[in-house]
């Protein structure tokens, strides 16, 4: 769930850059500015840059359903059979 409310924030904020571009195109001289940036940077700056945060808290709060306790004990297992085989 959390993973699909991201995916249509994300889907929101790039129609809403979509659409303010096309009013900035029409009219750059006119368009709406947020803290001195034209509408279409303002929303690429504050609403799709930091996106990202939100896949990043969700897969660090999910990250046991990726590698769980046991392939995390293959994996140690594995890469110290490395170790010692590149000590040799």
């Amino acid at each position: 769930r959390p993973l699909l409310l991201g995916l249509a924030a994300f889907a929101i904020v790039w129609g809403l850059l979509i659409g303010s571009y096309v009013g900035y195109v029409r009219d750059p001289a006119g368009t709406v500015r947020l803290l001195g940036f034209p509408l279409p940077t303002a929303i690429l700056l504050f609403g799709i840059w930091p996106l990202p945060v939100v896949f990043a808290v969700v897969y660090l709060r999910h990250f046991d359903h990726v590698v769980d306790a046991t392939r995390l004990a293959a994996f140690r297992e594995r890469l110290a059979a490395l170790r010692a085989e590149s000590e040799d």
